[in-house]
């Protein structure tokens, strides 16, 4: 009747990719306590994994009704919305989310991601740029603010977001191409 050991079991599962026997072991912590926001959250991220977005969507709900200033189940849920293409609600999501944690790099990453495919490209930069500050070794944010750079005619700053994606690593093929 551990609420705790059965979310260690679900992320077990999880990490295993047995989304079914972990989302199972969710539902049983939250069955011992259904205030449980760790498995709501838990439960949202291998609801996204399997490909239920709705139920992924619907389990993040609960754990923000529970606890509202929750950054990780609100950025959780921005890229749960993205994947819909909910583009403005992921926005909604990742801001809530950096305005409770300011120094939330993985937010500042997934707006700048969100904002660039709403073409709201400047704010992509400024997004991308706040998660390098907070997340130097980041190459996935090298490599997007350097696609969002040469989008704006930055061909320069652009070539050393990529070059600097290529230095953390040395095997982007992806970075090298752009």
């Amino acid at each position: 009747n551990s609420i705790d050991l059965f979310n260690l079991q679900g992320a077990s599962y999880a990490g295993l990719e047995k989304y079914d026997d972990a989302i199972a072991s969710y539902k049983h912590a939250i069955k011992i306590d259904p205030n449980y926001i760790d498995a709501y959250s838990n439960m949202g991220i291998a609801l996204h994994h399997r490909g239920s977005l709705d139920a992924a969507i619907e389990a993040y709900n609960k754990a923000i009704k529970i606890d509202p200033h929750h950054p990780n189940t609100l950025n959780n849920m921005g890229i749960s919305l993205r994947a819909q293409g909910e583009l403005d609600k992921a926005i909604e999501a990742y801001t809530t989310a950096i305005s409770i944690k300011p120094d939330y790099a993985e937010a500042y990453y997934n707006l700048g991601n969100a904002q660039k495919e709403t073409n709201r490209v400047d704010d992509a930069v400024m997004s991308y740029t706040k998660a390098i500050e907070f997340e130097t070794n980041n190459p996935d944010a090298f490599n997007n603010l350097g696609i969002t750079l040469n989008d704006l005619g930055r061909h320069k700053d652009a070539v050393k977001s990529h070059c600097k994606a290529v230095e953390l690593r040395p095997d982007f093929a992806e970075a090298y191409y752009n």
